[in-house]
């Protein structure tokens, strides 16, 4: 519960932010304006799964190389929900667990999806926080993951934000 708990202590704190429509207007996010060094191209994992996705960062180079620059990443494909989100999640996981100190995994419902999500901490020696969330609609008919880098407070506003706005199209994405 302790991501719940900062989220709470922080609901008044305001994110000037940004709407983003990627991947074809496929999956929408809201992020802080300042993180205007965005990517929404889609890409196939290693696994073979075509997967939408979104990267945004005030520097995309910098967060995918240092622990202090605060960003997220969001994907979704309908093909990875075949392999469930316990898989993608302990994924995720694995590769988390040099960097970062896990924290807890607690059970994630917007009312619209569900699933965990998984909070870090001491990424990269730095105080950096880091957080998972897979989730599902209640059809299981795909898989979101999205991320976040968080270096301060506003970035906690951020993710606060973000979980309340993401947003994939299921008709156009299914076709995908």
């Amino acid at each position: 519960m302790a991501l719940v708990t900062r989220l709470d202590e922080l609901r008044g704190l305001t994110v000037r932010e940004r709407r983003w429509a990627l991947g074809a207007g496929l999956l929408s996010v809201d992020v802080p304006s300042e993180w205007s060094d965005v990517d929404g191209r889609s890409y196939t994992d290693d696994a073979g799964y075509t997967r939408l996705d979104v990267r945004a960062a005030s520097d995309l180079d910098a967060f995918h190389s240092r622990w202090d620059v605060p960003g997220l990443i969001i994907s979704a494909s309908a093909n990875v929900s075949d392999e469930g989100a316990d898989a993608f999640a302990d994924r995720r996981r694995e590769a988390l667990n040099n960097a970062c100190t896990w924290v807890e995994t607690e059970t994630y419902d917007d009312g619209v999806y569900v699933g965990s999500y998984d909070l870090y901490t001491d990424c990269g020696g730095t105080d950096t926080e880091y957080v998972v969330v897979t989730a599902m609609p209640d059809d299981a008919t795909f898989l979101i993951g999205a991320e976040m880098q968080i270096v301060d407070d506003h970035d906690f506003a951020a993710l606060d934000r973000m979980i309340d706005s993401f947003l994939l199209d299921e008709e156009l994405a299914n076709a995908v």
